[in-house]
């Protein structure tokens, strides 16, 4: 994943601050100010910002940043940035109808989320799609058995989702068993598909506790996680796993 300077995370909570107000655009100048830099320098530094964007699977939300003169993103530097990142390849002949789209694609997404979280940023009134929540997080399961609906009573330990973003804003969304990367093998839709493992599970503690989302927990692959939690007497360690990956190859 790309990292961010202090000057880019800058950017990024004022441009997210922006979207939760239904801010259309910013000037170049406007940004600048913030740092106390030169307009042309913010150019780039917004780039990156948009590059972290489609790696998260987000639209490139330097499109909102606009000349103040013209009220559009730079054609030279955004058109290229789109064309490096393989973004907007129908609308490369028209520039006004590719920044039209992205800025639309900019607010109608409801995942700003995903970078406010990635990063770390609190930004109040950010949209959010509710109606879809992760099914892991969620630990919430819907079990048929031959088409005849039954229900089950079950003990489920209550996960806090703020360890899930710092473990993977640590150890980034591949597995860390297997290598495993969903985005790479079905496509950019599925970036930061990924369980995340208790090293120490849940069941075995009983009770509330402190943990340390940076070592206590790391990104598994389903599968890996499924081998993981197959073992009879408790749980197989990441180690214990690697090694069978070894051992069959």
């Amino acid at each position: 994943m790309i990292e961010l300077t202090n000057r880019q995370l800058i950017y990024t909570k004022k441009l997210l601050q922006c979207i939760a107000v239904g801010r259309k655009t910013i000037q170049y100048g406007e940004l600048a100010n913030l740092c106390g830099v030169s307009a042309r320098s913010v150019g780039r530094d917004v780039g990156e910002i948009s590059k972290l964007c489609h790696s998260l699977g987000l639209p490139p939300i330097s499109g909102m940043v606009v000349n103040k003169d013209t009220g559009y993103a730079d054609p030279d530097g955004f058109g290229g940035l789109c064309a490096e990142m393989g973004e907007y390849k129908e609308y490369r002949k028209d520039f006004g109808k590719l920044i039209d789209q992205c800025l639309t694609d900019i607010h109608s997404c409801k995942k700003w989320n995903v970078l406010a979280d990635y990063l770390g940023l609190e930004i109040e009134g950010l949209p959010f799609d509710s109606e879809k929540e992760d099914p892991i997080a969620s630990n919430k399961q819907d079990e048929e058995i031959e088409g005849e609906r039954i229900q089950i009573t079950a003990t489920a330990y209550e996960r806090n989702p703020e360890n899930r973003v710092k473990c993977l804003r640590r150890w980034g969304t591949t597995c860390q068993i297997c290598g495993f990367d969903a985005a790479k093998i079905y496509g950019e839709e599925f970036v930061g598909c990924i369980h995340v493992h208790h090293i120490q599970p849940l069941s075995e503690v009983g009770e509330a506790h402190g943990i340390d989302p940076e070592k206590d927990l790391i990104p598994v692959c389903p599968n890996c996680h499924m081998i993981l939690h197959s073992k009879k007497d408790g749980v197989f360690t990441p180690d214990e796993v690697r090694a069978m990956l070894k051992r069959e190859q």
